[in-house]
């Protein structure tokens, strides 16, 4: 097995764009995050085929991300039916309140080429290794259920050991008004913005404004 994904989905299917700008998901943004603006930021599926034995290691997603700012979430929705047997989805709990950023990794196993190294990032502890150390929490989902969680909360998944199943899910990321667009050192070179500088708010074609003031742009 292997596991494998796309990002930035939206841009070439409308089912999935209209999923993004004009879904629930926008509104669902304004109210966790407490924002009268919401940006789409991206999408992305994930695909674990069966019997791929490589876990996701543990990471927040933030510090891949060119963007710097306290409200950013995503959602995760389940494709399939998700248990550990196939690679569900593991949590620390109240993680995103360390306000730490993790030096980014590869996960592709065969990728050899490393994100850029930033100063300003921690190495990530071997929590793996200290599991007993974490308040470490998993769901079981159905295809259709969601979770939601802040940029900044640690998570990994384990590898996909079913024989038969495989493990899909898709990824809606948004941001709320105090986020802006960072050319920090490590971050996803295919999600940088090339018609945004440093500081500036995220408004542009790649990252839209889908909510504000309490209704739908699209």
């Amino acid at each position: 097995g292997h596991f494998h994904g796309s990002m930035r989905i939206w841009e070439h299917n409308h089912g999935f764009r209209d999923y993004c700008l004009k879904s629930p998901l926008p509104s669902f943004a304004a109210l966790l995050l407490n924002t009268k603006k919401v940006n789409f930021f991206y999408d992305q599926l994930f695909v674990k085929e069966p019997e791929t034995t490589n876990r996701i290691r543990w990471h927040n997603d933030q510090p891949y991300w060119p963007i710097r700012g306290w409200p950013v979430i995503s959602f995760w929705i389940a494709l399939d039916p998700i248990s550990k047997e196939n690679g569900a989805m593991e949590f620390i709990k109240g993680s995103h309140l360390w306000n730490k950023w993790y030096q980014p990794e590869n996960f592709a196993p065969g990728v050899s080429k490393p994100y850029e190294q930033n100063p300003e990032f921690e190495k990530i502890p071997d929590i793996e290794s200290n599991r007993d150390e974490y308040d470490i929490v998993s769901f079981d989902m159905n295809p259709g259920d969601l979770l939601a969680f802040h940029a900044l909360v640690v998570h990994g998944s384990g590898g996909n050991h079913s024989r038969k199943l495989r493990r899909r899910g898709y990824a809606v990321r948004y941001t709320g008004e105090e986020v802006v667009y960072s050319k920090h050192k490590g971050s996803h070179l295919g999600l940088r913005n090339p018609e945004l500088d440093d500081g500036d708010v995220l408004d542009s074609s790649q990252y839209p404004v889908v909510w504000k003031k309490g209704e739908y742009i699209y």
